[in-house]
């Protein structure tokens, strides 16, 4: 075997594994019914996690059992208070802050310490975006930050 050909052997380990962590890391999955209608009818979606994202983040998301696309974070807060969740709840799919809060304790199993909006491209329709949340979607997607 030549030396080439062992280095090649070599780096497409070490570049599978690295994809393999960048991947479990940077995967957003949505699982409930609200939260995937929320997407597909508007492209954005404001989400309770337990990890971190750090704002302006490109990750993956994964919308019910195998749809893949890529998105942004636009907005990470961190312990977001009540006025929090409700300034970002039209987004959200759910109709009240106690049935979003319930649902995320439920999907985690444990307290959500991050609220996320999220911007999916392929489904993004700005007409159906309430205007104080638009905004901050433009304001991203313009080139440069705004």
């Amino acid at each position: 075997m030549s030396i080439r050909r062992i280095i090649s052997k070599i780096t497409g380990i070490i570049d599978r594994g690295r994809s393999r962590i960048q991947d479990r890391w940077n995967v957003m999955r949505f699982m409930d019914e609200r939260a995937i209608r929320q997407i597909r009818r508007c492209g954005v979606v404001s989400t309770l996690r337990t990890y971190r994202y750090i704002e302006y983040q490109r990750t993956r998301v994964v919308i019910g059992e195998d749809e893949k696309r890529t998105a942004f974070i636009v907005r990470a807060i961190y312990n977001p208070t009540v006025e929090d969740l409700k300034t970002y709840l039209p987004v959200s799919g759910f109709s009240s802050v106690d049935e979003w809060l319930e649902t995320a304790r439920k999907l985690h199993k444990r307290e959500p310490r991050v609220l996320c909006l999220v911007y999916v491209p392929a489904y993004y329709k700005p007409n159906r975006i309430p205007k104080h949340i638009l905004e901050e979607v433009e304001f991203f997607r313009k080139p440069g930050g705004g």
